[in-house]
């Protein structure tokens, strides 16, 4: 590199003492410099020229980057900031809130770069996370923050993440009022930190006083954001008629958590004469109202429905999702004016808005197209069901409008959520330029795996053969590239450049991430020897790609100066998308510098707000090196780590460690709560995932407050039968009528399914039947936690278990239903949950009922045999026999298909792509019935010839391509099996002839290649489950990379035999995870010395347990009733 001679006179102000530090710093500027820009002279970028601030604008940013003022000491951060005019600091400072480490932050902030002021200039630059603390701090040793005005408090709420519950219990009262009527308080980020909820609740009513004398004058002044912020306690308090007085200020009001929405909503309806004088409403108390019912079936069928008509635009846009519209729908049918769907023009329909959606399909069928076409800008968000979108647009394409191959770039923009109905062909109608133009709205639409297929397909004509610049704007639909489209895009099309400004919008999938991150490499270089080219900034725009895609090794190569808080502190908030080979290289690299004497030292609160989240592999004693003072925020932090990839006992220790470490309100020290004999609000309220780790004991402590407070997130933990039932016992301790209140209904939630029967007896129907929406809501929520931990810890749970919180669901949804027979309306408001049906209730669903909810009951998975027959056999009743169904009803039927006979499939017109993707997304089939699916479609579409098969037909199989025959897998093409494997390697129902067959696929060198110690990790993470066919020699080839790369879901499809070719040292590479998901079966092919490498890699022992029931591949262990016992006793020991 090439500078020009120093010139001292800029820099005349730094002591002679310093000059050979000037010097060094010189050096150190231009090999940064040589490293990461290349070949540049020093009339461009010399360190006498960052010193004196003499550079152009467009230089700024690569010039005042973080590694380069990290060069610079105190002395000379001092000369810089003497030397820089207004505009450049601003430029520096916008930068740095965003994206320096703490350490420097605070130096440059020290010494004469105010970033404040910056923020007092520029009114939309908000900061968060450590960089907030910082500055938060700098602001207060500056000025005490009781003496702080409303323009300090301003400028301090777009850094909330720096203030404190003491900053917030320091505010003096005039400045708190005159900040709440100017609706300067961020109420969602105070909600997000219990502490300050709480200061600043505590504050309100020092100010305002007790809530219950709150009237409607001083409710008007908070308004909606503050009364959100309230806590269930305050809300229970407020004064009805007050509230009721005062609606109209809460109308932008909107309550994220369901149960203070749910007892605010009781308020509401107290004040307006209660739950019996509902059907007395006149629409401006329905219009008032409604925001606060639309969760509640039975208040709103009570309303008087032409009056709720009246006011539906009103009421309609408080629709927050499917369920909301719903319940709409269900009470407006009841109307004059919106029971007769033919006479609906485009005003009403326009009324109706996102609502239209919750109408049945009976009803929006009939709809004349004018009304449609005049309402299109409306109803553009309604979340339809792909059925009835589909029939919408049918009645606007029988009009003779809306015809794919003439449609625009707007037209497509108004339509929004309703092209949802188009198929694959239509998409691929569709002029390139529009699809190219108008792509910003698809890729934000939930397409399946045909449709996606179609878009893109399309996408790639109008760029010329590839996705080239819109590759960095696909969404969700970027999981549907295949790798051979994701490998071909460059460095640029991705916008994977760190000074971009170019937003990367793509959520790929862990394959396609490490295909992404080896291009990252290619570009910038490895990671390794401190490169600087990897920087926070970096991994702020990579995001999800590197959380999902980078290595063990790449992590382990990252540099490991203060760079490295800023890096994971821009992923942290992906944390949940990690395996826990990565969190575990994550922890790895913290415990190289937060262990190390000299870095220990510095680590405060800002440095663990930044990275804590990885620290959940440290043990204990690792913990107790770092300063006990800061250990507290480590843990606020460690309860928002996700928990499905630790072992039970892990999150339990976790749990205990931190329950050690509270910071006890009253006192202000560390206390340690693990043995005290209750625990309150104050103890468990920072624990956040960590919850899901209380014990049996713990819950039996729990306080009045530490309930109330928390109880909705403890409840959708995936605990244990006995744990769930200890705090419903707890519950009842606490208040014997606690189960008679529908707020608490809605905290109990999943909870409620632990109640025997004679409990659920004394809970009264209407307060169930007035909660069942945010009931069941917080179920699927509690589902989706469950499902996660199944991944991989599917034996902490027994058959047995499950089937008892099953039936527990049922009674609890049986009663608050009170019907002979299910509604379609009753259906879908049950969304998922609607698994819980048995076969006779199915039986029970009036014709017309079921054909209005047969999409929905044909999208859900998990139903039993005896559910599935009982749809199979209603289905055939409404649209008769199999061999009659039209394509369209075999794609509504989804997975109601699996309730056919292999002979009825086989009669089935499955010769579209939109129907194997809707039929073989689900995983319900046996053998005959694979094989006679993939065999009708087989002959249909390919004339009964293999090597006919495109990749997109192989990716929307799904399922049913298990059905094929070995030798038609291997006549496939390779290049088409490549680009499918994903999909392939996702199935759960290959057999093992099938996944050998797939396996010499992927071993072709038109594929992965025939050396499998070669393939890359993203490779085996393409592959999947047809590891499983691969052979034991094979399988003792593989690398720790490799089996890093396999995921607890693809182990638990690997057969027996296969798996049993790892060897101890390889065994020895699982992790926790990864160990746990392997079955009994599994284990019992293993060795005693492999068994014991196992173990040692985190797995419990299960070879000597079997299923009496004769393993019908219910999970890892069919646990029957006689062994609970013994497999209790071995998770006490081991979990």
């Amino acid at each position: 590199m090439t500078c020009t001679a120093a010139s001292f006179s800029t820099v005349n102000r730094i002591p002679r003492k310093y000059q050979g530090a000037l010097v060094l710093a010189r050096e150190r500027f231009n090999e940064l410099m040589l490293n990461t820009l290349g070949p540049v002279t020093g009339d461009v970028f010399s360190l006498d020229k960052m010193l004196s601030g003499n550079t152009s604008r467009e230089n700024i940013k690569e010039m005042y980057k973080p590694d380069t003022l990290r060069l610079l000491d105190d002395s000379m951060i001092k000369t810089m900031a003497d030397n820089l005019n207004i505009d450049y600091k601003d430029e520096i400072c916008s930068d740095m809130l965003t994206k320096a480490d703490t350490e420097l932050l605070d130096s440059i902030m020290k010494h004469g770069i105010d970033c404040e002021d910056t923020m007092t200039r520029h009114i939309g630059l908000e900061v968060d996370g450590a960089q907030a603390k910082i500055m938060v701090d700098m602001k207060r040793r500056e000025k005490p923050t009781i003496t702080w005005d409303s323009d300090d408090w301003k400028v301090a709420m777009r850094m909330a993440d720096g203030i404190t519950d003491d900053d917030i219990s320091d505010m003096d009262a005039d400045v708190l009022l005159k900040m709440v009527e100017d609706g300067s308080i961020d109420s969602d980020k105070l909600s997000q930190d219990p502490k300050k909820q709480r200061a600043f609740n505590t504050k309100l009513t020092d100010s305002l006083g007790s809530v219950d004398l709150w009237d409607s004058k001083k409710l008007e002044k908070l308004g909606g954001d503050i009364i959100k912020t309230l806590c269930l306690e305050d809300i229970a308090k407020l004064d009805p008629s007050a509230l009721t007085k005062a609606l109209d200020s809460f109308e932008s009001s909107t309550f994220v958590d369901s149960v203070k929405r749910g007892a605010f909503g009781k308020k509401v309806i107290a004040g307006l004469g209660g739950a019996d004088n509902i059907e007395h409403w006149n629409s401006s108390y329905i219009r008032q109202a409604a925001a606060y019912c639309l969760n509640n079936p039975k208040a709103m069928m009570k309303m008087d429905a032409d009056q709720l008509a009246e006011v539906v635009d009103s009421v309609a846009g408080h629709v927050k999702n499917k369920r909301d519209a719903i319940n709409l729908a269900k009470s407006l049918m009841e109307s004059s004016k919106f029971s007769d769907p033919s006479t609906l023009d485009s005003t009403k329909l326009s009324s109706l808005g996102s609502s239209l959606s919750g109408f049945p399909p009976s009803f929006t069928k009939d709809i004349s197209s004018s009304a449609l076409k005049g309402a299109m800008d409306s109803l553009r968000g309604c979340d339809f069901l792909r059925g009835q979108a589909k029939s919408i647009l049918k009645t606007l394409r029988d009009s003779g409008s809306f015809e794919p191959s003439s449609l625009s770039p707007e037209d497509l923009e108004s339509a929004g959520k309703i092209l949802k109905g188009f198929d694959k062909d239509d998409f691929e109608a569709m002029p390139a330029d529009t699809i190219r133009d108008s792509f910003s709205t698809l890729a934000n639409l939930d397409l399946k795996m045909d449709q996606a297929r179609g878009v893109l397909k399309k996408l790639k004509s109008a760029m010329g053969g590839d996705f080239g610049v819109k590759a960095a704007e696909m969404g969700s639909l970027f999981h549907y590239a295949a790798r051979s489209e994701v490998e071909e895009l460059s460095f640029d099309d991705l916008r994977l450049s760190c000074k971009s400004e170019e937003t990367i919008d793509i959520d790929p999938a862990t394959d396609q991430a490490k295909v992404i991150m080896d291009k990252i490499v290619n570009k910038i270089g490895s990671p390794a020897g401190n490169n600087a080219n990897f920087t926070g900034s970096c991994f702020a725009r990579w995001k999800k790609i590197a959380a999902k895609g980078a290595s063990k090794s790449f992590i382990g190569d990252l540099r490991s100066d203060n760079e490295i808080y800023t890096i994971m502190d821009a992923l942290k908030d992906n944390e949940a998308d990690m395996t826990e080979t990565q969190t575990k290289a994550w922890s790895a690299k913290l415990e190289t510098l937060v262990l190390d004497e000299e870095f220990a030292n510095k680590f405060d609160d800002s440095k663990a707000s930044q990275v804590a989240i990885f620290m959940k592999h440290f043990s204990d004693a690792q913990f107790e090196k770092l300063n006990r003072l800061v250990i507290p925020t480590i843990c606020r932090y460690l309860g928002k780590a996700a928990m499905h990839t630790l072992p039970l006992r892990n999150v339990t220790r976790l749990k205990t460690f931190c329950l050690k470490h509270i910071v006890r309100d009253d006192t202000g020290s560390i206390t340690d709560r693990s043995s005290s004999k209750s625990l309150d609000d104050n103890d468990i309220r920072d624990l956040g995932n960590l919850m899901c780790g209380l014990e049996e004991n713990d819950v039996k402590k729990l306080s009045s407050d530490a309930v109330s407070s928390n109880l909705g997130r403890l409840s959708r933990c995936p605990l244990s039968n006995s744990v769930g039932k200890a705090l419903v016992k707890r519950l009842k301790e606490l208040d014997s009528s606690y189960f008679e209140d529908g707020v608490n209904l809605i905290a109990c939630g999943p909870m409620l399914a632990y109640l025997n029967e004679s409990e659920l007896d004394s809970v009264p129907s209407a307060e169930l039947a007035s909660s069942l929406t945010d009931i069941v809501q917080n179920m699927e929520e509690a589902d989706k936690e469950r499902t996660q931990r199944d991944e991989a810890f599917k034996a902490e749970l027994s058959e047995t278990e499950r089937t008892e919180f099953m039936d527990g669901k049922r009674r609890v949804v049986n009663k608050a239903l009170d019907e002979a027979s299910y509604s379609c309306a009753k259906i879908e408001s049950l969304g998922s949950t609607a698994v819980i049906l048995t076969a006779e209730d199915i039986a029970g669903i009036a014709s017309d009922e079921f054909k209005d909810c047969f999409e929905t009951l044909g999208s859900l998975s998990k139903w039993t045999n005896d559910q599935l027959s009982a749809l199979a056999t209603q289905a055939k009743q409404a649209h008769g026999q199999a061999s009659a169904w039209s394509s369209e009803t075999v794609r509504q039927a989804g997975s109601i298909v699996g309730g056919l006979t292999a002979d009825e499939i086989g009669t089935l017109d499955l010769s579209s792509a939109a129907v194997m993707a809707s039929i073989g997304s689900h995983d319900v089939y046996n053998s005959a019935q694979l094989v006679s699916g993939f065999g009708n479609w087989f002959a249909r579409t390919q004339s009964s010839t293999a090597t006919n098969i495109d990749a997109d037909e192989l990716m929307a199989l799904g399922n049913f391509a298990c059905g094929a025959a070995d030798d038609a897998i291997r006549a496939m093409s390779a290049v088409a099996y490549s680009d499918s494997a994903s999909t392939i390697g996702a199935l759960t129902t290959c057999e093992e002839g099938q996944l050998t067959a797939y396996a010499s696929l992927a071993k072709n060198e038109n594929a992965f290649g025939s050396d499998i110690s070669a393939w890359s990790e993203a490779d085996v993470a393409s592959i999947g489950s047809v590891l499983g066919g691969i052979t034991k020699a094979e399988m003792s080839t593989m690398s720790e990379k490799q089996i890093s790369a396999i995921s607890p879901s693809t182990i638990q499809k690997i057969p027996s035999l296969t798996f049993s070719g790892l060897s101890e040292v390889q065994l020895s590479w699982l992790t926790s995870s990864q160990a746990n998901a392997v079955t009994v079966e599994m284990q019992q092919a293993l060795t005693a010395d492999q068994l014991e490498a196992l173990v040692d890699a985190g797995a419990v022992d299960l070879s000597d347990i079997t299923d009496e029931e004769g393993g019908n591949g219910a999970g890892p262990v069919g646990t029957s009733a006689i062994l609970l016992p013994l497999l209790s006793v071995l998770f006490a020991i081991f979990w």
